[in-house]
């Protein structure tokens, strides 16, 4: 064998031992603070998961999470394919000026389901609303990179209209896409803005005959330092971060209450920022401490009832109608077993229902099964 091949030989059997070493050696984290999520831990052994191969993927699960240096390894990789121009072939495309958008969404059997549910739901109710938000690249479209596949927006927006036809429509694309350049969405988020909240505030106001409060009515606080989603599923680690917006009303004054079916108490608070959020990794629990079952605001608004069956879409936007409603309700039905939605109504004669989901969810998420 040559020398040189020899050293390379003993230098790659070093790496590798190496690496098995700091595998074992080095302390285990709970939690990824670039991905957002909890790592896999030891997985408890039974001769049950052994049998079905539950232990096995487990066991991968544990062993990828844990890999010495994970973020730098991930982060290589990604800007590997950026290198090998493999972009377009990612589930986040890397735009233009620091811009990270998920891929566009794919229409499947969830979606059908989902347009079924809402159409039967709306055949039973009146007073409801559906208020569905697109994402990021059917608007910013500007930021696209030169390679990407068609966003179907329009199209699905257009059925699920039709779909809908029992439910008060209001249209956000041409709104959003009017103002893309004041800030509408996260460059590395799929989330909007609290200022995109606004404007979808505003355009349900008006489809409500109610007076939206202006811009200017606002206290906002601006806080730097903020990765969402597309960030953290990009490996894209260079990424400059975004600011989040803290939209505050000073004419209203918002006491909140969370209910969960796994905490022995419901947790009260005045005011909606849960600011402790701002100090760690995931920033977006910011609003309404993130998801829960059930989130109350009530204010000292004159009266009225609003009930707001939503995604995390509304965490932003459900504060902007305590200066309207006395009350607003918002269920998210991952968690909500209590009672199904047509009892709620029945128990607290809402004076609207307000549906508000991103495009994706309703493309993705199974929960409006739930939806009675």
């Amino acid at each position: 064998m040559k020398k040189q091949n020899l050293v390379l030989t003993v230098g790659f059997c070093l790496l590798l031992a190496g690496m098995q070493a700091a595998f074992w050696l080095l302390p285990k984290q709970s939690f990824s603070e670039n991905e957002k999520r909890v790592l896999q831990e030891v997985p408890s052994f039974s001769l049950s998961s052994l049998w079905s191969g539950r232990w096995f993927q487990s066991m991968d699960s544990y062993f990828s999470d844990h890999f010495a240096g994970r973020d730098f390894w991930v982060g290589l990789h990604a800007y590997a394919n950026q290198l090998e121009g493999l972009n377009a072939a990612g589930e986040i495309y890397r735009g233009k000026d620091g811009w990270l958008l998920h891929r566009p969404v794919e229409a499947g059997d969830i979606w059908e389901q989902n347009l079924q549910t809402l159409s039967d739901f709306a055949e039973q109710h009146h007073n409801l609303t559906m208020l569905c938000i697109p994402t990021t690249g059917a608007v910013m479209t500007d930021k696209l990179p030169a390679l990407h596949d068609r966003y179907p927006d329009q199209d699905l927006l257009a059925a699920l209209q039709q779909s809908c036809d029992g439910m008060q429509w209001v249209d956000l694309l041409p709104v959003l896409a009017e103002n893309k350049d004041a800030g509408v969405y996260y460059r590395t988020d799929h989330h909007w803005t609290s200022y995109g909240a606004y404007l979808g505030y505003c355009a349900l106001a008006r489809a409500w005959g109610l007076d939206a409060a202006a811009q200017t009515d606002y206290q906002i606080q601006t806080h730097d330092g903020f990765y969402g989603t597309a960030y953290s599923e990009s490996g894209l680690w260079a990424t400059a971060p975004d600011s989040i917006a803290l939209w505050t009303d000073p004419a209203v004054q918002i006491h909140t209450t969370i209910y969960d079916q796994n905490i022995p108490a419901p947790i009260e608070q005045e005011g909606v920022f849960f600011r402790e959020h701002l100090e760690q990794a995931d920033q977006y629990p910011v609003f309404l401490d993130g998801n829960h079952a059930r989130v109350t605001l009530t204010s000292d608004a004159p009266g009225g009832k609003l009930l707001v069956v939503r995604d995390s879409f509304a965490h932003c936007l459900a504060p902007f109608f305590s200066r309207h409603f006395q009350t607003v309700d918002l269920i998210d039905l991952r968690y909500f077993k209590e009672q199904t939605i047509s009892q709620l109504i029945k128990q607290n004669q809402y004076d609207r229902v307000l549906f508000v989901f991103g495009l994706d969810t309703l493309t993705s998420d199974r929960s409006l099964q739930w939806l009675e």
